[in-house]
């Protein structure tokens, strides 16, 4: 950014990397948190300081080739387990796809009115900034 525009720009273009960076950690946090919370019983606190450090080692310790290699796993996960779920879904006796659709729309409401601005401005901008994050090479 530096060589590009200028020293101002390349300090403000860190500041706010920096700072969306921090959000998007903190939401991640308060997530895990909650998620331990929720599947453990463990306190809040303990579940952010839990899923933090797993998230640091995972960071400092894996790197790359650790995201790949998940990223791989998760897709033949996906890949093989979603269709099969959905097909076994539709084809069983009991579903309906008329509950099913009004489910989903319910839930998907719920998610958007159970969040705060924050939260929903944290997800919007992961979704609308992606990759944008990683420093430019020129």
């Amino acid at each position: 950014m530096g060589k590009v525009y200028n020293r101002e720009t390349q300090v403000l273009a860190g500041v706010c990397s920096v700072g969306v960076c921090m959000m998007f950690a903190a939401y991640l946090a308060k997530v895990g948190g909650i998620l331990l919370e929720q599947v453990t019983g463990l306190s809040f606190t303990g579940g952010v300081v839990v899923f933090t450090v797993a998230a640091v080692f995972y960071t400092v310790y894996g790197g790359l080739r650790a995201t790949v290699l998940t990223d791989t796993i998760q897709f033949i996960i996906f890949a093989l387990v979603i269709p099969f779920i959905a097909l076994a879904a539709f084809f069983h006796p009991s579903f309906d796809v008329h509950r099913a659709s009004t489910a989903v729309i319910d839930l998907s409401h719920q998610a958007w009115t159970k969040d705060t601005i924050l939260g929903i401005t944290g997800v919007a901008l992961a979704f609308l900034l992606g990759e944008t994050l990683i420093p430019p090479r020129i």
